[in-house]
Parts: structure tokens; C-alpha cells; sequence
């Protein structure tokens, strides 16, 4: 069964959505009383936090400015995706995940003034996050990811073999 490429794209940013938002529904939940529950201790931690910042906490309490932020990029993945600026499938689900990603954390910004964070790796002392996050970092890598493929094929196919000639362009 081949699904279309708009179901397949609104289906990966809904889930995105629905995950990301129901799973810092459990946070606010069951981690906000309990502040933090180890999974492995000492590893893998589930860690309510409210993060009133961007990646990493950087602009932290300026809620007006990353709202900000938020709604051109937001608008820029759409417009990517609508116009299908790359034409190929990883870079459909690069955008799809890194637009569920962004909405997931723009919806936390606006109804509450922080976006929550609970997966903390403690064995690397890596900042707390959260499935928004995972789609943005998953989506960003596939991204590269495509670019380093389209660019290594691009390279292998202009390619000739050599004939015994000296390149005679850095003598």
C-alpha cells in the first residue's frame, strides 16, 4: 500500500505532535510531585523540568522572543514542505519530524511560558529534553544526512576515470 506523500507528511507531524504533547502531559503529571525517577540510575533518569529557554535553556525567560522565533520557522517548514522544495522522501520526513517538533514546543511556549523536559541521560550530563526535541535533533540529522548523500553522489558521478593525464589545474 503506497501512501500519499501529504498523508504521509501530516501523519508524521501529527504523531510527532500527539507523542510530544501527551508525554509532558504524563510529566506534568506523575513527574512534577516526584521531580525525578530513575530508569537505569545513575544513566537514564525521567526528570520533570520547566525550561522557560530555547536548546540548552539559551534565552531563558524571554518567552515574547522565542514565540517569536518560533512563527516564521514554523512558516518556513510548511513552506518547504507545501512548495516540496527537495523532491525526495528523507527530506520530507527530516521536515515532517522537525515541524511536529517545533509545533510540539511552540504549543508548550504559548499555553504554559515553558516547554517541559523530562529524558535526562545522566551518564553524559546532558541538559533534560523531550520528544519535540528528538524530532527536531532526528529530523536535523536526516537532513544532513540527505545533503552528505546528494553531495558524495554528486561528487562520484561527475567523476571520469583518469586516462593517465596530469590534472593540470594546481601546478
Amino acid at each position: 500500500m503506497r501512501l500519499s506523500r501529504t498523508w504521509r507528511i501530516c501523519s508524521t507531524v501529527a504523531l510527532v505532535l500527539i507523542f510530544d504533547q501527551l508525554s509532558k502531559m504524563w510529566g506534568v503529571k506523575y513527574l512534577r510531585q516526584t521531580g525525578t525517577f530513575p530508569i537505569f540510575e545513575g544513566i537514564l533518569h525521567l526528570t520533570y523540568h520547566e525550561n522557560t529557554g530555547a536548546g540548552f535553556s539559551m534565552l531563558r525567560d524571554q518567552r515574547a522572543l522565542l514565540i517569536a522565533i518560533s512563527v516564521p520557522a514554523i512558516m518556513f517548514l510548511i513552506a518547504l514542505i507545501t512548495r516540496n522544495a527537495f523532491n525526495h522522501k528523507m527530506m520530507d520526513a527530516a521536515l515532517s519530524l522537525m515541524l511536529g517538533g517545533a509545533l510540539g514546543n511552540f504549543v508548550d511556549r504559548v499555553r504554559m511560558g515553558y516547554v517541559v523536559d523530562f529524558i535526562d541521560f545522566r551518564i553524559i550530563r546532558f541538559p533534560i529534553f523531550n520528544i519535540a526535541d528528538c524530532a527536531l535533533t532526528l529530523g536535523a540529522a536526516l537532513m544532513i544526512l540527505h545533503t552528505w548523500l546528494e553531495v558524495d553522489s554528486s561528487e562520484s558521478s561527475e567523476r571520469t576515470p583518469n586516462d593517465g593525464r596530469v590534472d593540470e589545474g594546481f601546478q
